[in-house]
């Protein structure tokens, strides 16, 4: 698949293995600048070895000034953010009925506020590119049984 994003500076949340990395890959095949992030720094050291001039961020994108604080350190090594990948999120959790207000809590930092966490924090970043890869954000978000959904939000900033 020719994308025509060689060049382009790619930040991919929860990409230290399964879809996250898998996308990592494949963006760094397609010749993007390759910036990792993940919330364990061996599994983070681990996955950063397969690129090279990659950069590779531990923070957890659950907190707004981590992810302000990753968008920066991506602008100020690359340059530029073109792409943004969101992929955190679970569907785990625990067994219908057996809910609380702390789940309900964890569950929604996790699969909701962790992509408008790194939406608000590069979003001028990625106006600047203006939209120089058709869909420049992603988020992906996945159901109890581990079914993914890609949700590509073309030229939203332009």
């Amino acid at each position: 698949m020719e994308l025509n994003i060689s060049g382009k500076n790619a930040l991919i949340t929860g990409s230290t293995k399964g879809i996250g990395l898998a996308i990592a890959k494949r963006l760094y095949k397609e010749g993007c600048n390759i910036c990792i992030n993940g919330r364990n720094k061996i599994s983070l050291e681990k996955s950063q070895s397969l690129f090279k001039n990659s950069l590779a961020i531990e923070g957890d994108v659950t907190n707004p000034e981590k992810a302000k604080e990753i968008i920066k350190q991506v602008v100020n090594h690359f340059g530029s953010l073109d792409i943004l990948v969101c992929n955190v999120g679970s569907g785990d959790s625990c067994k219908p009925g057996e809910e609380n207000y702390d789940e309900w809590l964890k569950m929604f930092n996790l699969n909701f506020l962790s992509a408008t966490n790194m939406i608000e924090a590069s979003k001028n970043y990625l106006i600047n590119t203006k939209g120089s890869f058709k869909e420049n954000l992603l988020n992906i978000t996945k159901e109890n049984n581990n079914n993914s959904r890609f949700i590509a939000s073309p030229k939203i900033y332009t």
